[in-house]
């Protein structure tokens, strides 16, 4: 019986912080991704699909090869991760090649010592390629590269070009990756927040175990009140973990408690909301919250117990209380304060729903009827 009460659940505890740490890292990954190409855009040489909006690093920068009225197409060269340079063709407007550091590397990529340039960013959004500027850039590239005239440009360079823009990466994310950053975002912290939960709700849990074995050590009720659980007239209510014994109250559904019947001055219902934010996020804001019902008691010394939880107002509080109360008619019931003599209760029915003012949804403390024990 003892190992039973003092079992502190960390095994629980932690295969549910693994299982919310994984989900953590997949969704820290996925949001990773979603922000990059919603914040950065896609590097040049990750893009696979027409459309795409894409930044390159250019290292090299060459002069026109053609183009129209309104800007001028060239070959950019970017270096991937293993330095090797890869040639793209590269549309930009008229302004843009007037810039000054567009123009600084465009003359410095045909200088020596060139591979001392520090690249420069240009955002674009991948186009198809044309037959016209498909021409165009075999013959150029040729020159520009040296390519043998067997070769053709287009093994190297592809069959689209970039075409620069100013814009921000924003502005050309569609809804559905938009849905899918703020999704992964919203799960990825409803688990951070049930872990920070778990680890918070397993501290308390055995930090209320270490104290409440000490206490079985040194207390004479605790040790009293352990013994009686053995009785035969002690009656077990399985589904909340709770005895009632001859004189005690012994609960263990969320950590061990013991306390005496006689020294129970108050008994009331707490409907507890309780709130997870990972399902609330997952299968929406219903299905995170979840009502639970406890019972309340304040003993003679101010303390407040709070045990016998159930999903719903099932008939086990109703017999929970017909037992303290056959066992101490003085308890006051529910918020008005009154015993269930005043109230004219039949304890061989009790209905505690009927009860008027036994349920509600007030925290504990502020549930009380009276202000007559000290709080320490």
């Amino acid at each position: 019986m003892e190992k039973q009460m003092f079992k502190k659940g960390m095994v629980k505890t932690v295969l549910e912080i693994i299982l919310l740490s994984l989900s953590v890292l997949f969704f820290g990954f996925l949001t990773f991704s979603f922000g990059k190409t919603i914040f950065v855009g896609t590097d040049i040489l990750e893009s696979k699909t027409f459309g795409d909006y894409v930044y390159m690093k250019v290292k090299y920068l060459s002069e026109s090869f053609g183009g129209n009225d309104s800007g001028s197409f060239h070959f950019a060269s970017v270096k991937n991760t293993n330095g090797k340079l890869n040639d793209f063709i590269l549309y930009l407007p008229t302004d843009v090649v007037e810039r000054d550091d567009v123009k600084t590397l465009i003359e410095k990529s045909y200088e020596a010592g060139a591979d001392d340039l520090a690249p420069l960013r240009l955002n674009g959004y991948v186009e198809k390629s044309f037959d016209e500027l498909d021409e165009a850039a075999d013959e150029a590239y040729k020159i520009y590269t040296g390519l043998e005239e067997s070769e053709s440009a287009a093994d190297y360079l592809g069959n689209y070009y970039v075409s620069y823009t100013s814009a921000s990466p924003m502005s050309s994310v569609d809804f559905n990756t938009w849905m899918g950053f703020v999704l992964c975002v919203a799960i990825l912290i409803g688990s951070v927040i049930n872990i920070v939960q778990a680890v918070s709700r397993q501290t308390r849990l055995s930090a209320k175990i270490k104290h409440a074995q000490e206490l079985y050590e040194s207390n004479p009720d605790y040790q009293q009140g352990m013994e009686q659980v053995k009785q035969p007239s002690a009656m077990f209510y399985k589904n909340c973990q709770c005895y009632v014994t001859d004189d005690y109250v012994v609960t263990y559904q969320d950590g061990p408690e013991v306390f005496r019947i006689d020294q129970i001055q108050e008994l009331y219902g707490y409907d507890n909301l309780q709130y997870k934010a990972l399902m609330s996020i997952l299968f929406g804001v219903f299905a995170g919250n979840r009502t639970v019902h406890q019972l309340v008691a304040i003993t003679a010394d101010g303390e407040v117990h709070i045990f016998a939880t159930q999903s719903m107002r099932l008939t086990v509080h109703q017999q929970i209380v017909t037992q303290l109360l056959t066992r101490n008619p003085s308890i006051r019931l529910g918020r008005e304060g009154k015993t269930a003599q005043e109230l004219g209760l039949d304890l061989s029915n009790l209905n505690l729903v009927k009860v008027v003012g036994f349920y509600g949804s007030n925290k504990p403390w502020q549930g009380r009827t009276l202000n007559t024990f000290s709080i320490e």
